[in-house]
């Protein structure tokens, strides 16, 4: 596999390059971008997959929240079943489903009360939207380092900066999404291995806290408590190991791709493998959560399981925290 990694290598670099062509025509204005008449942040990566952006919007968000700020989290809800704009929540009601809004984007309106968060394949639509009905002090632009059409404030860029010299390549031969040379736009360059390498700021994701997805009863493992895995995440193995770093022992994981819509049958699937592991507790993001969180027939398809089964909240580590909120804040008081 990673040789035939290699032989993609031309269409790595011409990959990388259209890329790059993309970027200077929109930054010499050859291509147009719309200006949003509010601050905007986005908070994206160059590496497809996992990244970790999600949570980092989500603690974003809240803390601008706290201080007093109207914010507003807007994303292309990726693999929805829906096309064109799509209004998530305005801030005290949701108002789509998972089909419509896509997993992340209803996980961060169920998570932060007082936050509009809305959808769409070109941002400016919602955004506008919300900017006529509603009125914000800023946007959020959750994977929206390839999205020029929008120009930004801030542009935030997480990135392993100790990942495999293999995977700092363009796709097909790599993970990224063009040359490593484009990080250097980053106003904020995070790394998420938490070294601090490439003079980045580190970042660092820990498990908060365990609940029961049933009805949000807190719950605390003891050390050594055996659990069962289930995830439709991008980098699985990662929470495994966030799970073994907690001192939980892994018996079985049930690991769907990325953005899976779950059926019945994938959760009976699971709900049989947590049966025989022999776990006491069965284990899921609230990515995977918020999927069968409403759903009769996927909560169901669980049976007795139902009342073993924990959904884990993440927090986010940031040593410059201050330094960041008040960077974005003032873009407010200008």
């Amino acid at each position: 596999m990673i040789v035939l990694r290699w032989l993609l290598l031309p269409f790595a670099l011409l990959y990388g390059a259209l890329s790059a062509l993309r970027r200077f025509l929109y930054e010499k204005d050859v291509l147009s971008a719309w200006s949003c008449p509010v601050p905007v942040v986005s908070v994206g990566n160059l590496a497809v997959g996992g990244s970790g952006k999600t949570p980092v919007v989500m603690w974003l968000a809240r803390a601008l929240t706290e201080r007093g700020w109207r914010v507003a989290i807007v994303s292309r809800g990726y693999k929805r079943h829906s096309r064109g704009p799509v209004w998530v929540s305005d801030g005290e009601n949701i108002l789509a489903d998972v089909h419509e809004a896509g997993d992340e984007p209803l996980l961060l309106a169920r998570r932060l009360p007082g936050v509009l968060v809305g959808v769409g394949e070109k941002r400016r639509e919602i955004m506008q939207r919300i900017l006529d009905q509603a009125g914000v002090d800023i946007f959020l632009m959750d994977d929206g380092f390839q999205h020029l059409q929008v120009r930004r404030d801030r542009d935030w860029v997480l990135h392993d900066c100790a990942a495999a010299f293999s995977d700092q390549w363009p796709m097909p031969t790599g993970r990224m999404r063009g040359f490593r040379s484009e990080l250097k736009r980053a106003d904020r360059l995070l790394d998420t291995s938490g070294h601090g390498a490439c003079g980045a700021i580190p970042l660092r994701f820990e498990i908060d806290a365990f609940y029961l997805g049933i009805d949000n009863t807190p719950v605390s493992l003891q050390t050594g408590a055996i659990v069962c895995l289930f995830t439709t995440i991008a980098r699985p193995e990662r929470f495994k190991k966030s799970m073994e770093q907690c001192g939980l022992r892994v018996s079985a994981h049930i690991a769907f791709p990325d953005h899976h819509d779950l059926t019945a049958a994938d959760i009976r699937r699971v709900a049989d493998a947590f049966g025989a592991s022999k776990a006491r507790w069965l284990v899921c993001t609230g990515k995977d959560w918020i999927k069968i969180y409403g759903n009769p027939e996927l909560e169901k398809a669980f049976g007795a399981a139902v009342t073993r089964w924990l959904v884990t909240t993440q927090k986010v580590i940031i040593e410059q925290e201050k330094v960041l909120l008040d960077d974005v804040e003032s873009l407010m008081k200008r």
